[in-house]
């Protein structure tokens, strides 16, 4: 049978917590544009911080049947 682990101390590690609106500050700041091509920029919002910053603005996303037709 396996031995028993054994832990000798216990470590913390501190975390680093800044606050959503700071980094919404920090990313609207960095201007991410939109993936399409038209060079709008994305407003970056609290959501995005959990769900990530989306590539494209609204209704700019290619769509397949329009990507086959060109």
């Amino acid at each position: 049978m396996d031995p028993r682990v054994r832990f000798r101390q216990r470590v913390q590690l501190a975390r680093k917590r800044g606050s959503v609106a700071a980094w919404m500050a920090a990313e609207n700041a960095k201007g991410h544009a939109c993936a399409c091509g038209c060079g709008k920029l994305i407003r970056i919002l609290p959501s995005h911080h959990s769900r990530g910053i989306p590539r494209y603005l609204r209704a700019h996303r290619p769509m397949a049947v329009t990507m086959e037709t060109r």
